[in-house]
């Protein structure tokens, strides 16, 4: 499947230049919570000490997932991102897993498995991703990407393929 072909009303993750990570999405909500909910965009960086173009993208792919609001400058943690907040690890996780169809690549990478019976070879894996990424971020993207299956489970890789997880087939 190509990058023509894509949805182009979803959000995609971004992973370069840096990579955005489970740890950024959780932290970001974790941090409203903490302080009651609701904050300030600035009063956050400045609490938290991070760069701002980084916790832009985190509000970004937090909302995509809803999980949090932003508004002229307020980012408002939604009733499910206070579950995520103080829900423990595992359940978490499943909460944060189940909302990543609302999220690219993870939309097509998802339904391209299931099309192939719940696996994909790695190389195309790398074909879809370079239809969101360009063929020369295939490589960093892979490797961003990598970070969010495993600590969602949602693909585990099996020599050169991709399959879903017991875990998200539930």
């Amino acid at each position: 499947m190509d990058g023509e072909n894509q949805p182009q009303n979803r959000k995609v993750l971004d992973v370069a230049p840096v990579c955005l990570t489970p740890d950024h999405i959780l932290g970001l909500i974790e941090s409203v919570y903490s302080v009651g909910g609701k904050i300030d965009s600035e009063e956050l960086n400045n609490l938290i000490d991070v760069d701002m173009d980084l916790l832009t993208h985190a509000i970004d792919v937090a909302e995509a997932l809803g999980l949090v609001v932003f508004d002229r400058g307020d980012i408002t943690v939604t009733e499910l991102g206070a579950k995520v907040a103080v829900a423990p690890p595992k359940e978490a996780r499943k909460i944060v897993r189940d909302k990543l169809a609302a999220l690219e690549p993870f939309t097509t990478l998802i339904n391209e498995v299931k099309m192939r019976g719940g696996r994909m070879s790695v190389s195309m894996v790398r074909k879809v991703l370079a239809g969101f990424y360009g063929e020369e971020n295939v490589d960093s993207a892979l490797n961003c990407l990598r970070q969010w299956w495993r600590y969602f489970e949602l693909f585990s890789r099996r020599g050169g393929y991709i399959e879903l997880s017991k875990s998200s087939q539930t």
